[in-house]
């Protein structure tokens, strides 16, 4: 107590409460507070970023795939495949599993969580939040660039035309399609790390650290998570129809092959999906089973 108070009553009142309750805990013990969270997790596994099954989105892939390729690809196709392999909306379970585990903490755990939090999101109760698991940010291995951007994002001009560069290359481009790909490349948002998604997780990290807290701070976090992911696959819909009016039958092909393949990510240089193969550990270089290079 001389640390924390100096024998001030309510550290004082605090360590004989502790004494009758519980002296000492190692790692193993089960204690009610492990009991009780543990309770909270389990009744609500995989409440967070629930999806689709994953033959609906292997599924979806493929339609649209082959929509792609044909001459008709349209607005519909887009709607059609949003539809079919649309991210489940977080439950209202996400919310009562937050403030359960905040009810649970006491003043000190929730402002550790709390910054956790504002680190990752709702990455604490086993999803992915900016700089959680997956995701480059901080959080992962230490701080990367104050401004959130990370290596290779100091000039996005630069990198986009990599990007576009690497398109071409793979896809032939004639020399009047290069400036076609290239604009309709330069409609996509620039990533936006330390913007509205670490505004958003600051905003609640700092509610789960207080006493306050509740069902609606999620909800808002929540609520912006959505608003940016649908601002993401609006400008990844309009890509996909500027590069369908720009690319010739053989290009669109091999485009709708990556696409059925890693989803329609893939036509931003994304590569996501059920073909990446295993990476073996401390080994470089291509997964088995992925091909050598992405789009873009």
């Amino acid at each position: 107590s001389v640390h924390i108070g100096h024998g001030h009553p309510k550290v004082t009142a605090a360590m004989k409460a502790q004494i009758d309750k519980l002296i000492y805990a190692f790692p193993g013990t089960a204690t009610e507070s492990r009991a009780s969270l543990g309770k909270l997790l389990a009744e609500h596994k995989g409440e967070r970023g629930k999806r689709g099954k994953h033959g609906d989105k292997e599924a979806a892939n493929t339609a649209f795939a082959t929509a792609f390729r044909g001459d008709g690809f349209a607005q519909s196709d887009l709607a059609a495949y949003r539809d079919q392999a649309k991210h489940a909306k977080p439950s209202e379970g996400i919310a009562t599993l937050a403030t359960g585990v905040h009810g649970v903490l006491d003043e000190t755990q929730r402002a550790k969580m709390g910054e956790m939090v504002s680190r990752r999101g709702l990455g604490f109760l086993g999803g992915r939040g900016p700089g959680g698991k997956g995701h480059k940010g901080e959080g992962r291995k230490g701080k990367r660039h104050e401004d959130g951007a990370g290596k290779g994002d100091k000039d996005p001009a630069q990198r986009q035309a990599r990007r576009v560069a690497k398109l071409c290359e793979q896809l032939a481009c004639t020399e009047p399609q290069v400036p076609q790909v290239e604009a309709a490349f330069a409609k996509l948002p620039k990533r936006d790390r330390a913007g509205a998604d670490r505004t958003a997780a600051e905003a609640l990290g700092k509610a789960f650290a207080g006493p306050d807290f509740s069902a609606a701070d999620v909800e808002a976090f929540v609520a912006a998570q959505e608003t940016k992911r649908a601002s993401h696959a609006e400008a990844i819909d309009t890509l996909a129809l500027d590069l369908h009016a720009v690319l010739d039958a053989d290009q669109r092909g091999t485009v709708a092959d990556r696409i059925e393949r890693h989803g329609i990510g893939a036509i931003a240089g994304k590569k996501h999906g059920r073909k990446h193969g295993k990476r073996r550990r401390g080994r470089k270089g291509p997964r088995d089973g992925a091909p050598e290079q992405g789009l873009g």
